[in-house]
């Protein structure tokens, strides 16, 4: 697999408190966003996803999602942003159709 770099490491070092996302609810530095990327990366290993895998991500936008979809990439993983406009049967339908073997989701009927 190619190098796959993660664009949070290098910014990170140079805008530690500069605002990374601005979305409606909060605005969230590079150095929170670093944190909670890492924080990802470390529970999606302890779950066992691999380099290469394909995690669906079904997640509201926003920061979270941004992070999630960087936790992923950042482990070398394939991110699937599915949309959360369908209904929970075509999103699963979504999930089979990009060969995902995990789910990411802040949605309840998942």
């Amino acid at each position: 697999m190619a190098n796959i770099r993660c664009i949070l490491n290098q910014t990170f070092e140079i805008s530690k408190e500069q605002a990374a996302i601005i979305d409606d609810n909060r605005i969230v530095s590079y150095q929170e966003l670093e944190v909670y990327v890492n924080t990802m990366v470390h529970h999606l290993g302890e779950r066992g996803v691999k380099e290469g895998e394909r995690v669906a991500i079904l997640m509201h936008p926003g920061w979270a999602q941004i992070a999630a979809m960087l936790a992923v990439i950042r482990m070398k993983a394939v991110a699937c942003p599915l949309s959360t406009r369908l209904p929970v049967a075509a999103a699963k339908q979504q999930m089979e159709q990009v060969s995902a073997t995990r789910l990411l989701s802040d949605i309840e009927a998942i």
